[in-house]
């Protein structure tokens, strides 16, 4: 009557592990330079917010990694780049990975401060969990040329529109109105 008299097969035993399998929960640490403009800061705190929000929609099924992110500046302002690694920390990430939020690939932002930053904080705070730092947003050059093309057509249309609305005026004037 039983299906398996000398026990469950291997091979199902280890479909069963497969489908439990924990869910990770990943860490991202947004990094700009900082700014003494609140403004600017306050944008990258709001693209944290969107990201979140992005993640979260695009894992709707549940059977990715849990996101969570936060914002940090480079220095200028707070929450510093530590902070924002204690933050995640604090929240119970299992792996954090730190995308610098600048256009330059090259520059020494990117290259040497940031790194530096990160190593540091890594060492002082006895940090052990998996850290990653990804090639910064202006690295990709198809989205970058995507948000070009993007902002260039939108502001052309704008343009064109106040054109139309200054001919319209123009011609208004000559016919009396």
């Amino acid at each position: 009557p039983h299906d398996y008299p000398s026990g469950t097969p291997e091979n199902f035993r280890e479909d069963k592990k497969e489908k439990k399998k924990k869910q990770r929960v990943v860490g991202v640490l947004l990094i700009d330079h900082g700014s003494r403009n609140k403004a600017s800061n306050d944008r990258l705190e709001e693209m944290a917010r969107l990201y979140q929000g992005f993640s979260t929609k695009s894992n709707k099924n549940n059977d990715d990694d849990i996101v969570l992110v936060e914002a940090a500046h480079m220095e200028i302002a707070s929450p510093s780049i530590p902070d924002g690694l204690i933050s995640l920390i604090d929240q119970g990430v299992d792996e954090i990975v730190c995308h610098p939020y600048f256009l330059s690939a090259k520059g020494r932002h990117v290259s040497e401060d940031i790194p530096e930053i990160l190593d540091d904080a890594i060492s002082s705070l006895n940090i052990t969990l998996p850290i990653v730092t990804t090639e910064p947003v202006g690295s990709s050059t198809d989205i970058m040329l995507g948000a070009i093309e993007s902002l260039v057509k939108t502001n052309l249309k704008v343009l064109r529109r106040s054109e139309s609305n200054e001919a319209n005026q123009e011609q208004s004037k000559r016919i009396g109105f």
